[in-house]
């Protein structure tokens, strides 16, 4: 694709590339920009996010990934039996992903979970709040056996009591968006693949500076493996090849507890939660 100038600025600005996205994508987004004198660049973010937004995911996309997750976060409440455990789906598009790491979570840890979901779209955030979707995310046998959603003559709904545990935000990968370690696991699948090498970069160091000392990133086999990579530890898993990368749990905590952290932990008492399971 032509125009290296455009391209540049969507690199600087947003960590993209003309390049990995479809031509369909990348002609409109030039047809749209080309006409806009250089200076006002800045002020089409919003409408350039639209146009490039690739909101393709549906229930139960790799269900493997879902099921390292729920190996991982047993691993989680065991280490910590008190305090809300925390999981970001960053580049969480119409949301089917945020919700679905909600109800495993839910599964195994209860309500003390909070997953937030965050994309660069916001027409995908709004469709994600409202919770209801289409025959097409439900595609695949795996998507069916979902009892948390109820089956209605145009789609699917959310189960309500299912939301209050998801939280979706806009918001672009390459700058920061939460407090520094933060979360206990993270989800970013099919959306580095979009990235320059460099914005690739910048969002792996947004999401290690995220997540707490040992937490972990779960990626998709089809994502490029960025330089980034290299400051986490990679994770070994039996089964089927997962993508898994763990923060080193040898570093310090820098940031302040988060403000829904318990200020007192019974000691003892946590010692015999952790024995019990």
């Amino acid at each position: 694709m032509g125009h290296p100038e455009l391209n540049a600025w969507l690199g600087e600005r947003l960590g993209l590339s003309l390049h990995n996205f479809p031509m369909v994508r990348s002609r409109r987004f030039v047809e749209f920009m080309a006409p806009i004198p250089r200076a006002r660049w800045d002020d089409q973010l919003g409408e350039v996010s639209r146009i490039l937004s690739i909101p393709e995911t549906h229930f139960a996309r790799h269900p493997e990934c879902f099921d390292a997750y729920a190996e991982l976060l047993k691993r989680v409440v065991r280490e910590r039996p008190a305090g809300t455990l925390r999981i970001w789906s960053a580049g969480s598009a119409t949301g089917e992903e945020a919700y679905q790491l909600a109800a495993v979570a839910r599964e195994i840890a209860g309500d003390r979970v909070k997953v937030y979901g965050t994309d660069m779209s916001e027409a995908a955030v709004s469709c994600a709040r409202v919770g209801r979707y289409s025959a097409w995310s439900m595609r695949g046998e795996a998507a069916k056996r979902l009892a948390w959603l109820t089956h209605g003559e145009d789609g699917v709904e959310v189960d309500p009591s299912l939301r209050p545990l998801v939280e979706f935000r806009v918001g672009n990968l390459t700058e920061p968006q939460f407090p520094p370690a933060y979360f206990d696991l993270a989800f970013c699948r099919n959306v580095l693949i979009y990235f320059t090498e460099e914005g690739g970069g910048r969002v792996l160091d947004n999401i290690r500076a995220a997540l707490r000392p040992g937490g972990c990133l779960i990626t998709a086999p089809t994502d490029p493996v960025f330089a980034g990579f290299e400051s986490f530890l990679p994770v070994a898993r039996s089964g089927p090849p997962v993508r898994i990368y763990r923060r080193d749990p040898r570093e310090p905590v820098v940031a302040a507890p988060c403000s829904d952290e318990p200020a007192n932990v019974d000691l003892a008492e946590t010692i015999r939660r952790l024995l019990r399971s």
